[in-house]
Order: C-alpha cells, then structure tokens, then sequence
C-alpha cells in the first residue's frame, strides 16, 4: 500500500491523468492479448497484421496522437522565436 500511495503522489506531481492510467492499465492487457491472437491468426507473420487497412489506419491515427504535442511545441517555439 506504502508504494502505491508513493506512486500515487508522484502521478499527482507530476500531473498525468488518473483516467488514462487506469484505461492503459485495462486495455493493455486486453490489447496485448488480441495483437497475440491476430499474429498467430496470420501465420507468425507481424507485418500481415499491420499491413490490414483498418490496423494501418488505426496506427497513423496513434501516430499522429502521440506526435502532436512535440510538433506543436515545436511549432510554437518556432512562432516565438520569429515574433
């Protein structure tokens, strides 16, 4: 309990989401099982997985989700510096 109240406290600090946790904690599990059943569904074979257009789709959408802060700070740094 000691060290989930330290882990709690430092999330806090350090201001992530509590709803993200707990939905990461839920479907990564989930995710990771069904990724592993798709794999052995296409023979072993991970790039047939990814090359399917909806998994494709769903990557680029993941992509762009994960790379959008740095790219917008990037943007904005850029913005201030010309101003």
């Amino acid at each position: 309990m000691m060290i989930a109240g330290i882990i709690g406290v430092a999330l806090t600090a350090f201001k992530f989401s509590s709803a993200a946790l707990v939905l990461g904690l839920v479907l990564g599990s989930l995710t990771e099982a069904n990724l592993r059943r798709a794999i052995l569904l296409e023979g072993g074979d991970l790039l047939a997985v990814l090359s399917k257009p909806i998994t494709a789709s769903l990557l680029i959408v993941c992509a762009v989700i994960l790379l959008w802060p740095v790219v917008s700070g990037a943007i904005n740094r850029k913005k201030k510096v010309t101003a």
